[in-house]
């Protein structure tokens, strides 16, 4: 318990320093998208090495217990008792087409899946914690995405008429939007492309039911109507006269469907009821879509989203995808974007997600390295006396290490499998409070790539495992088929 005290404390006060530059490095890597300050970091920083400390001898002293059950018969059998009344497994060598390397490899594993347990839920934690920023990357990056953004999905968003757009939100009339679309469906049209425009604006208004009010941005879609966006509860607004609203002014006013809210347009006093619910990560939640019907006064309009369009030929996504290329040979990469890019440059944190991702799987190559290296050279102190019967009956030095790698191969690929499965449901568990945090109260669609967490990353972390294992275990070629002599 000294010794493990020791090293805990000695790793614990290098962490504790090391910490600083680097969570202040993941801190600038996220804060150039959004603005960040951390807080009291020291100090939780102590915590954690604190937390980690009596963790780490809480296991230890759970371990050493077993001292109580070792015998003097113990040391002279160099720790194996030599008995055993129960099968190792049920794999039978006479039974199996494999070579004894693997056949041995994974009848130890069978034999005391015990023993290697602790390695198992390292690999998989350590797994877990990378594919799940890859699944969050992704998922900011999905063009599904953009309906939590407060608009509804199309084919592109343009970008290129923006200082028109601008214009016309200075100018504060309806009728210069409507003639902005027009323009860009007759310009997107003639080069062949049929669509469909439309712009989202915006109004901040107040809104107040019984005692509570709360003033709030507004969507309101021209060439749009109300039943092209996505609701989580109840149905959209069908008539002037009704709303839909975000879960966070429904708290702030304490209302729900159903309920009459009173509206303060310009034009006066209006009386509208609810008739569902939509999420947006626009201003942290805050929204009330008004019906496109709605007779408002434009001089009081507060900003606007990027025009969008979908194509109306009903292309394929092939042809989407295509038509999206000559778009943007025209007018430029930055002004014609996706769905999916146009989430990511509006979040503008993909990217310093992926920087934390990469920094994350550097990381834990490392402490996968470090746990593979120690538990092998462990394997082969315990393993001595097999090793060594193995060289006297004629094994050679690569079919050990080929037996004591296998182990590790078997292992890392099971705890792939078992990561990559549970990988999605953890995502949600772990980073959906955070989109809700932005606004999300209903929850996100994960975005994830099979080819990425089934595939890549795992056999990065796997292909970590075996150089690993393979390098540690060449150490068995110092053990001499002599020093099976003294074995009992």
């Amino acid at each position: 318990l000294v010794k493990y005290l020791a090293m805990a404390l000695c790793g614990s006060f290098i962490g504790f320093f090391a910490s600083i530059p680097f969570s202040k490095l993941l801190l600038d890597n996220v804060s150039k998208s959004i603005v960040l300050k951390g807080q009291n970091t020291i100090l939780t920083n102590l915590l954690c090495c604190i937390a980690v400390v009596l963790i780490i001898m809480l296991f230890c002293y759970l371990c050493t217990s077993k001292v109580k059950k070792f015998t003097p018969i113990d040391a002279i059998r160099n720790g194996q008792t030599g008995e055993r009344y129960t099968k190792k497994s049920f794999l039978k060598l006479s039974k199996s087409k494999a070579k004894p390397a693997f056949f041995m490899a994974l009848n130890d594993i069978l034999s005391a899946p015990r023993r290697y347990l602790s390695i198992i839920f390292t690999y998989i934690l350590c797994m877990i914690i990378v594919l799940v920023l890859v699944n969050t990357a992704n998922t900011l990056r999905s063009g599904e995405l953009v309906t939590t953004l407060g608009t509804y999905k199309s084919d592109v968003y343009f970008n290129a008429k923006t200082n028109e757009l601008m214009d016309c939100i200075t100018i504060g009339e309806k009728e210069p939007f409507y003639e902005l679309i027009d323009d860009i469906e007759e310009e997107i049209g003639a080069l062949g492309m049929p669509c469909r425009a439309s712009v989202e604006v915006y109004f901040k208004l107040n809104y107040s039911h019984g005692d509570k009010s709360f003033k709030s941005l507004s969507p309101f879609g021209i060439n749009t109507t109300t039943d092209m966006y996505e609701y989580h509860e109840g149905t959209a607004p069908q008539n002037p006269n009704e709303i839909a609203i975000t879960p966070m002014v429904a708290q702030k006013l304490d209302a729900k469907i159903g309920d009459t809210i009173t509206v303060s347009l310009p034009s006066g006093d209006k009386e509208c009821i609810v008739t569902g619910l939509y999420q947006s990560m626009n201003n942290l939640g805050e929204g009330v879509r008004l019906h496109q019907d709605t007779d408002i006064d434009f001089s009081y309009i507060s900003g606007g989203f990027a025009v969008q369009f979908s194509f109306t030929d009903s292309p394929d996504e092939k042809t989407i995808a295509q038509r999206i290329e000559k778009l943007k040979s025209i007018y430029g990469d930055e002004e014609v974007m996706t769905a999916g890019e146009m989430v990511e440059t509006v979040t503008g944190v993909a990217a310093a997600i992926d920087a934390v991702k990469y920094l994350t799987l550097t990381l834990v190559i490392i402490i996968i390295a470090l746990v593979t290296v120690l538990m092998e050279r462990s394997f082969i102190a315990k393993e001595l006396g097999e090793i060594a019967t193995l060289k006297a009956i004629g094994f050679k030095t690569s079919s050990i290490v080929l037996w004591h790698s296998m182990r590790f191969i078997y292992i890392g690929i099971a705890s792939s499998i078992v990561a990559a499965l549970i990988s999605a449901p953890v995502t949600k568990l772990t980073i959906n409070p955070i989109f809700k945090m932005m606004g999300a109260a209903f929850g996100v669609k994960f975005r994830i790539v099979p080819l990425e967490v089934f595939l890549i990353y795992p056999a990065i972390l796997l292909v970590a495992t075996i150089i690993s294992a393979m390098l540690t275990s060449l150490y068995t070629k110092s053990i001499t088929a002599s020093q099976a002599a003294g074995i009992e």
